[in-house]
């Protein structure tokens, strides 16, 4: 099998505004580590599958589109043949997502970094195919205890905070790609846990912890890449953050340590065996309507008598939409799989996806091995558990306060998910 890995940084070299956190209404101050945008071609003599992991928040299905439009022009490569993945660092450029166009509009700054961006996504894809090598792929699995669940319970319901008591999916996936001098060429591992490791104050660039990881893997296996993929993680945050019954501040030496602590989790599996894989690469795309519940036009409706520009902006801009057929038949979703063997596949989800629903689609399948990933493709909004949604809290409500949807998702979106997941490979 061949395989082309390259990176090439999207680390800006102007000021930007910094995505992540509303409070944060400047411009970056600094830059922690570089950014990066990691392009890797599988190519098993009959199919090729382009994977571009950025070291970004989040990207809306817009840009998506356009960057693979110019992927197929340029190189063939079809919309369901490439994945587009961002990490979700909250330390990275303002970036387009959720529903920032369809609400608010283009924006000047935010256009600047974007044209940069896909210029560089560009790059990396050019370097890529320079520097092909044939090899192999082995896989393995075992587990990392860099997270918990955020959902803090408060008697006046959930808030995002500290959680030891739930369980949590600890599952670490670990790809190791050898080349035929049995030189350890990249090395692809995944969890689910958001980068927030740096919270609101920080107001330097970074790509977190999976930053760190990857950083500190090529210093073990020097002739490497390192990719990360973020999972499921949508409700679960860095153990590092909790400070008793509350969130404590956090330096970049926490970045660190929570990056070296995943990189030796990830060795670890690296030294224990790995399973060989035969590469049979079968690629699927599908676009789904996931259900909405009650439209919330009196929400809307207080919201655009704010005296918050923007926050009145976003209300008018929702109860056009609300009254509109945009969404009558549900959000549009997208779910993206690509089989890198009979009995490996990879599930990326156009959103930030809750914890159980990973390990739900998980549970889906008896043999193999199996990856679920968030922030594929885009992200439309955080998509919740059916018992998130009865208990509220910010994923439950994120559809339609932040998201640019006129509604909370529905009881039976996860289920809606699972049905056409087992449609497709089960």
């Amino acid at each position: 099998m061949k395989f082309y890995p390259a990176k090439e940084t999207i680390t800006p070299d102007f000021p930007v505004k910094m995505a992540g956190y509303e409070s944060r209404k400047g411009y970056n101050k600094g830059i922690h580590d570089e950014l990066f945008s990691k392009c890797i071609i599988f190519d098993d003599g009959n199919k090729k599958v382009m994977l571009i992991a950025l070291d970004l928040c989040m990207l809306d299905n817009i840009f998506v589109c356009e960057i693979k439009d110019i992927i197929f022009k340029q190189y063939n490569f079809k919309h369901e043949d490439v994945i587009i993945h961002t990490i979700h660092t909250h330390a990275g450029p303002m970036t387009y997502c959720f529903g920032d166009r369809t609400v608010f509009g283009p924006n000047n700054e935010t256009d600047k970094y974007m044209g940069f961006l896909k210029q560089q996504i560009l790059k990396s894809i050019e370097k890529a195919l320079e520097h092909p090598f044939e090899g192999e792929m082995e896989i393995c699995t075992g587990e990392t205890y860099i997270g918990s669940s955020r959902r803090h319970k408060t008697p006046k319901g959930y808030t995002i905070g500290p959680n030891m008591s739930d369980d949590i999916d600890r599952n670490l996936t670990v790809l190791r790609i050898k080349d035929n001098k049995n030189v350890v060429r990249l090395i692809i591992f995944t969890c689910p846990c958001h980068p927030v490791v740096l919270y609101p104050d920080n107001e330097s660039l970074s790509a977190d912890y999976p930053g760190a990881a990857c950083r500190e893997l090529e210093k073990r296996y020097l002739d490497s890449m390192a990719v990360f993929l973020q999972g499921a993680g949508a409700d679960i945050n860095p153990a590092v953050l909790i400070g008793g019954d509350k969130y404590r501040s956090t330096f970049y030496t926490d970045v660190l340590f929570t990056g070296r602590i995943l990189a030796n989790d990830v060795n670890n599996i690296l030294k224990r065996g790995m399973r060989k894989l035969v590469p049979e690469l079968k690629t699927n795309l599908s676009k789904i309507n996931l259900p909405l519940g009650e439209l919330k036009t009196e929400f809307f409706m207080e919201l655009a008598q704010d005296n918050d520009e923007r926050k009145a902006k976003y209300g008018k801009r929702m109860l056009e939409i609300a009254q509109s057929d945009l969404y009558s038949s549900g959000c549009p979703f997208q779910i993206s799989i690509v089989e890198l063997a009979k009995d490996v596949r990879l599930i990326g989800l156009e959103g930030e996806i809750c914890n159980k629903i990973g390990i739900d689609i998980r549970n889906l399948f008896t043999q193999g091995d199996t990856i679920v990933l968030g922030y594929t493709n885009g992200s439309i909004s955080y998509i919740p558990t059916p018992k998130i949604l009865s208990e509220g809290g910010y994923e439950a409500v994120c559809a339609y306060t932040k998201s640019g949807i006129p509604a909370p998702f529905a009881d039976n979106t996860e289920s809606v998910i699972l049905e056409h997941i087992s449609k497709v490979l089960v």
